[in-house]
């Protein structure tokens, strides 16, 4: 074989063509590149051909303008006009001697013969067709015709379906025949002969002993070694109708790659080696045809690579790069082969638009469009399709509500927290959308999750009560009034008390009364004295007052409440003294009125009169005062907003008392800015006393013995209560809702910071006071768990305040204020010297102004949290805040669409700003080893980036393995997001530790569990209502056990246990017998039965079939989750 010197190289049609110059040997035009310049490639122009000549000497041609133009252009037409279609040719051209119009390979611009004396064209494959187009045919001057097949097809996008099995595996012979194939897979052409084939040393290490790594959890994807050893020389290749698929190529190349590295030496690189392989077995062409291109690969190193490959493979690698059934430039290949992984999966990998479809095949390998991420994800390289399938199905698991942290006390208008029946032990109150059943004994909770949307009111039955022939004992039944929904009207659930929605779903809610959808929301709702009615006023512009006959659902009348912007109506009480007719009174915003029933049944209101020293002001809470004996009508007590206590008889103001401080201004929920004032009245049980709570934190008892309109003074025997907050150097909280223990002198109170708290006697006669629940009283954004210590979370609102819960025992075990509104919150992996010799962990809290403040946590018999370090580096709000798993670095991210990096043995010193993403960045996660940093932002973009330097990384990361999954993009998570989801739906995600689900939290109150990876359109989920609008944070416990969420404006976190659920049984085993196919055993024929069951089949009057051994499981919703 004929070799020749390289002098130098240029890039023709986007592939690099190799000029030889010097050296002799005949047969140089066979294959010979188009060229440019200098000697060799010749560059045909006018007719006449420039290259080596057979003798091997240089023509002589001068240097024109033309020939500047053929060196530029490539080969002209007959003619002698340079094209530039020769540059895209990719092939070679050369001539067997000086100044003929002949050149090798073929004909491709005018007449004349084709071919090198010395080596005919019939020894490349697809020489004959050729030869066959050089016969006298002229190359048209555009595409098509004659000569059209002498050029690279465009390369079409193809989508391989085929499942990724090993790669010698996929080459096993099929039983459908070629015809049958899809057109969207390669069919190699069947080989006539094949030799036995060995394994060399390095394919026998890649090959041998394949196996598929066992799951370690139903999510995990499965580990497939590519290529398995054969057990015997059939099985590799040579068998007609065998398909290669493109997952199995990449496995190949992937090989390939390896063995280059494993076999170059220390002075060559990886092309270097491969392009002096290929010129071992080249003509000087640069062009390799199959058979050569197995030689080389199967030759051991270092002529060969030691991977022997079969005719398929190589067939579908020659297609793949646009040569199929013709020779292939090997410095293409070279630049496929050994390009960066990056580019050629992004130029190489066939594209699908969508998320994959259930019930249909995942067997694609590629990148994946789709709406909600603005740029494509790829499926990783061991990609799975069975978890495809696991994606379109329930998840095999569930969460139970187990606790609720925090209580409806920040914007309730009238007394929201109860006692019910039974030792006192119990109260109810709401949180977010959930009515709660507390046990002060037990410290749980039972919950009505029967409602679809904010709860904002709640009043208890004081009656006994017989409904639809089941007896309901005094203060057994609640009625809780929601909001609207897209799909529910605003409505009034009634139900009992005693029982929870997770143990019993269909018998707690007792009745349901809707309004009309006009009305908004139910802001008021209020049993009457005896039970028989029940008042609900709307928050429509009208504020209609509601009066129903809920037993039999029926409404008695309506009429409006107060003519203004809602909400103005704040509560309504009855009158317990007026047993002949009902009477109650409606306050709020500048009014109160009196409603009574009148004859046949209809009701009326008058609006109460202020007048003389009585001045007009907002009416917070009232009560019915019991009658005196020279009194025709009732006296009403109600309080106001700048804390006075107003005395009314016959709809008239008589008489202010100054009762409370007017206490810290508070905003309604109108906006309009106002004080706390009096929020809560009540009578004592014996009716003497009546308690009255304020917002300065004090509970007064009143002595009502004789009428206030004569005298009123302090009860001299009981002091009155200050409540002492639990944080040092900050007011006592405001009283929102009191409740008196019945029976007892201990009384429950909700306050204006979301707490629960009991005020009782003690032995020696001393007020006792206990936070019975904490909770937050802003917005909740911030959650994450501690990484030691699995029963320990940490949530941070926009109030300033950390708290540090116990899940195990739902107490509190530490809480700061860091001095500003928080954001976002996270804990070091591992402990680090918190300055004093004392290795701690420490918690990073990001600010809503872009704070960042680092705490040293330490808890323990001895429980201490520490500032640690400040900074100011951002101008907005800090979302997201990520450790690394090594507590090496500290990631912030923030509404200034950037990315700050921490080092954390450095002190915490600002190291880089990470600049690339064009909104807020809103979620950070590390890789396994903390090498790589990703996040994604509002612009549902998702970016990676290297910490050591704060640049952006460019490759593709489909193969990386993620310490933490909480981005809400990606190829595992496509298929969370809802029909017509814009991308801004779910607000957070994280992946559980088993790597097999994921939770959610979205803008619909909704947690939701899928299966992970979830990458199926609409694949189905559990969900979880509760939270009364946007879920802003999930979090699984670092053991699994719990899910927290918090709810950011209901300023909720919602503990969820975690289980797995019982396998359904196998389906019955059906077989056909011969039996008696009627009661009388006369006929006999062919029946199916159910396999075990075959003893009874002939008996007389009894013939098992497969509908009756087939149970059918319809528990629904046994605890409150949906499923979708």
């Amino acid at each position: 074989m004929a070799t020749f010197g390289e002098t130098t190289s240029r890039r023709l049609g986007g592939v690099i063509a190799k000029a030889n110059a010097g050296g002799a040997g005949p047969g140089d035009g066979g294959k010979r590149r188009v060229g440019a310049g200098g000697g060799g490639g010749g560059a045909f122009l006018g007719g006449a051909t420039f290259g080596k000549a057979a003798t091997g000497r240089l023509a002589a041609v001068p240097e024109t303008n033309a020939n500047k133009a053929a060196a530029a252009y490539g080969p002209g037409n007959a003619s002698g006009a340079p094209t530039k279609r020769a540059l895209s040719a990719k092939r070679n051209f050369g001539a067997p001697g000086l100044g003929g119009a002949k050149f090798s390979q073929a004909n491709r611009f005018g007449g004349g013969h084709a071919g090198s004396p010395s080596k005919p064209n019939a020894t490349r494959p697809g020489s004959a067709k050729l030869n066959a187009t050089t016969a006298g045919a002229t190359r048209p001057a555009s595409r098509g015709g004659a000569a059209a097949s002498l050029w690279p097809e465009e390369k079409p996008v193809r989508r391989f379906i085929e499942a990724p099995q090993p790669r010698r595996a996929a080459l096993a012979s099929s039983s459908r025949p070629a015809s049958a194939r899809p057109d969207n897979r390669y069919t190699a052409p069947a080989a006539t002969s094949r030799p036995p084939r060995t394994l060399s040393a390095h394919a026998t290490t890649r090959r041998a002993g394949a196996t598929t790594v066992p799951q370690q959890h139903p999510g995990e994807v499965a580990s497939t070694v590519p290529h398995e050893a054969p057990d015997d020389a059939s099985s590799v290749g040579g068998d007609e109708g065998q398909v290669v698929t493109q997952a199995h190529i990449f496995q190949l190349e992937e090989e390939l790659r390896g063995a280059l590295k494993e076999h170059r030496s220390i002075h060559e690189l990886e092309r270097d080696m491969l392009m002096r392989i290929f010129r071992d077995v080249d003509d000087g062409s640069g062009e390799v045809d199959e058979n050569e291109f197995r030689k080389i690969c199967k030759r051991s190193p270092p002529r060969g690579l030691g991977i022997p490959v079969s005719r398929q493979e190589v067939s579908a690698i020659f297609a793949k790069l646009g040569y199929a059934g013709r020779s292939m430039p090997y410095d293409v290949f070279a630049m496929h082969l050994l390009a960066r992984q990056s580019r050629q999966l992004a130029s190489d990998a066939p594209v699908r638009k969508g998320t994959f479809v259930i019930g249909e095949s995942a067997n694609f390998h590629g990148k994946v469009l789709y709406p909600q991420c603005r740029k494509p994800v790829y499926t990783p390289s061991d990609w799975n399709p069975s978890l495809a399938e696991r994606s379109g199905q329930v998840p095999d698991a569930e969460l139970h509500l187990e606790f609720v942290y925090g209580y409806g006390g920040l914007s309730n208008g009238m007394n929201n927290l109860h006692h019910i029946a039974g030792d006192g032990s119990e109260v109810v109150y709401y949180a977010a959308g959930v009515g709660i059943v507390y046990n002060k004994n037990t410290h749980q909770q039972r919950f009505f999750l029967g409602h679809t949307n904010d709860i904002h009111c709640l009043d208890v039955c004081k009656a006994a009560i017989t409904y639809q022939d089941e007896e309901f004992p005094a203060r057994s039944l609640v009625a809780t009034g929601q909001a609207c929904t897209p799909d529910d009207d605003p409505s009034v659930s009634i139900w009992d008390a005693r029982k929870g929605s997770q143990t019993h779903p269909d018998s707690i809610e007792v009745a349901r009364l809707a309004l009309d959808r006009a009305c908004r929301s139910v802001n008021v709702c209020q049993f009457s004295p005896d039970g028989k009615y029940l008042v609900a006023v709307g928050t429509d512009n009208s504020h209609t007052v509601h009066v129903f006959d809920w037993r039999r659902g029926k409404l008695l009348a309506t009429g409006n409440g107060y003519q203004a912007d809602p909400c103005k109506v704040y509560g309504c009480v009855w009158n317990p003294y007026n047993t002949t007719r009902g009477e109650f009174v409606t306050y709020g915003h500048d009014h109160a009125k009196l409603w009574r029933e009148g004859d046949g049944g209809k009701w009326s209101g008058t609006k109460m009169r202020f007048g003389g020293k009585v001045g007009l002001q907002s009416i917070t809470s009232a009560c019915f005062l019991p009658p005196v004996d020279y009194e025709e009508s009732n006296a009403v007590a109600t309080g106001t907003a700048k804390g006075q206590i107003y005395v009314w008889r016959d709809g008239n103001a008589i008489r202010s008392i100054n009762a409370h401080r007017t206490g810290a201004t508070v905003i309604l929920p109108d906006g309009v800015q106002t004080f706390g004032g009096v929020r809560a009245l009540q009578l004592t049980a014996d009716g003497k006393a009546m308690l009255s709570g304020g917002a300065d934190g004090m509970v007064h008892r009143w002595d009502v013995t004789r009428e206030l309109t004569e005298k009123c003074r302090m009860d001299t025997t009981v002091h009155s209560v200050l409540l002492e907050s639990p944080y040092k150097n900050e007011t006592p909280p405001s009283i929102r809702a009191l409740d008196m223990l019945p029976g007892g002198d201990g009384f429950v109170i909700g306050t204006n910071r979301c707490d629960v708290w009991e005020v009782s006697k003690g032995d020696d006669s001393a007020w006792a006071m206990e936070v019975l629940i904490y909770g937050h009283t802003a917005d909740l954004y911030g959650l994450c768990w501690h990484p030691a210590l699995p029963t320990v979370f940490a949530t941070a609102a926009e109030s300033s305040r950390v708290f540090i819960w116990d899940a195990e025992d739902r107490v509190v075990l530490a809480t700061c204020g860091v001095g500003f509104a928080c954001r976002s919150v996270a804990f070091s992996p591992n402990r680090i010297d918190a300055g004093d010799g004392s290795p701690t962990h420490h918690l990073a809290v990001g600010g809503k102004a872009g704070r960042l403040r680092v705490l040293a946590v330490q808890l323990g018999e001895q429980t201490t949290v520490k500032p640690m370090f400040d900074a100011k580096d951002c101008t907005q709000a800090i979302d997201d805040i990520k450790y690394s798993p090594t507590s090496k670095y500290l990631a912030v991210a923030s509404h200034d669409t950037c990315i700050d990096i921490y080092s954390v043995r450095r002190g915490y010193q600002h190291m880089h700003r990470c600049n690339g993403h064009s909104a807020t960045v809103s979620h950070l996660d590390w890789s396994a080893d903390g090498s790589i940093l990703q996040s994604n932002c509002n612009a549902h973009e998702i970016l990676y980036w290297d910490p050591k330097t704060g640049k952006q990384i460019a490759a593709n990361q489909r193969d990386q393995e993620w310490n933490s999954w909480t981005l809400t993009l990606g190829f595992g998570v496509m298929g969370i997001w809802p029909d017509y989801s814009d991308g801004s739906d779910i607000n957070a995600l994280h992946r559980n530790h088993g790597k097999d689900l994921v939770a959610t939290a979205d803008d619909f109150g909704l947690v939701k569990l899928f299966n992970y990876p979830c990458v199926c359109e609409d694949s189905p989920y559990r969900g979880y209502r509760g939270h009364s609008s946007h879920v802003m944070n999930v979090r699984w416990s670092p053991t699994d056990r719990w899910v927290t969420s918090v709810g950011g404006y209901d300023r909720c976190v919602f503990q969820f246990t975690f289980s797995r659920l019982e396998p359904p049984p196998p389906p019955p085993v059906v077989k056909t017998v011969w039996s008696a196919i009627d009661d009388s055993g006369k006929y006999m024929g062919f029946t199916d039965v159910v396999e075990g069951e075959e003893d009874q089949v002939g008996q007389v009057g009894h013939l098992p079939s497969v509908a009756e051994s087939i149970s059918i499981d319809d528990d629904g919703d046994d605890d409150g989750e949906d499923i979708f």
